[in-house]
């Protein structure tokens, strides 16, 4: 998996955002709490998935020392179940239990 910094930066990259600043006015973020997650070296999963299911970002290839591309094109969006679940299941453990409680927690409207 890729420190915080590393995904930070892809993001950034892969979104043409230039600053921190620019970054947390897109979504939301205080600046504070961006200086906490990186003193950290922590992001919120969740967070990261929201971003990459509305930005057609591959979590595969943002969480991943992949040095391809992201293999989603702008205008998909990774909606078949194998292709969902094949991502799933390369994450381990810890971040599939995040996966899993944040789909109960759209499931029950919590999100």
């Amino acid at each position: 998996m890729r420190t915080f910094k590393e995904i930070l930066d892809k993001l950034y990259s892969a979104l043409n955002i230039k600053s921190d600043i620019e970054f947390c006015r897109k979504y939301g973020i205080k600046k504070n709490t961006l200086s906490t997650w990186k003193a950290r070296n922590k992001i919120p999963f969740e967070l990261l998935v929201e971003i990459s299911q509305n930005e057609n970002l591959d979590l595969n290839w943002l969480l991943k020392d992949q040095p391809t591309e992201p293999t989603i094109q702008p205008d998909q969006k990774p909606n078949d179940l194998e292709t969902i679940c094949s991502y799933i299941k390369d994450l381990n453990e810890t971040d599939r239990k995040k996966v899993l409680k944040y789909v109960l927690e759209l499931q029950l409207g919590e999100t």
